[in-house]
């Protein structure tokens, strides 16, 4: 693969700790929030795209971590245009599922995320300059 204008990306590199980032075009590899606090604050990006998911719902998701610190360390005046790409109906989905399941314990498990995911869909998409959703209930 070919990225227009890049001759040569080199192997990622890996941010965290300490680590100087590399100029772009480039490409990095996330290890911490240190590493991403370090590149933020070089204000070289005018817009970020996240994907938005649960994976390891309660743990927070990727753009739960990554667009405040992303926005927090952003030098003034550089603050990209941000937008979340969500491809999930989450809250819908929980509620769905909610009524289609019969075992109780997992009935449960469903109508608490029905509960806790939206206040969390609300302050991802309250970082963001333009969110593309799939309903309007999310």
């Amino acid at each position: 693969y070919r990225i227009i204008g890049a001759e040569d990306l080199g192997d990622p590199l890996a941010l965290g700790g300490q680590a100087t980032p590399r100029t772009p075009p480039s490409i990095y590899e996330m290890q911490d929030l240190h590493g991403l606090a370090a590149l933020a604050k070089q204000g070289w990006f005018d817009a970020v795209l996240c994907t938005f998911w649960f994976w390891r719902d309660p743990a927070p998701s990727a753009a739960e971590l990554l667009l405040p610190t992303l926005l927090t360390h952003a030098p003034a005046g550089r603050r990209p245009f941000v937008a979340v790409l969500s491809d999930d109906a989450h809250s819908a989905k929980a509620a769905m599922m909610a009524g289609w399941e019969h075992v109780e314990e997992r009935k449960a498990l469903w109508r608490g995320k029905m509960h806790s995911l939206p206040p969390r869909q609300h302050a991802v998409y309250s970082l963001a300059d333009a969110v593309v959703h799939i309903s309007e209930t999310d």
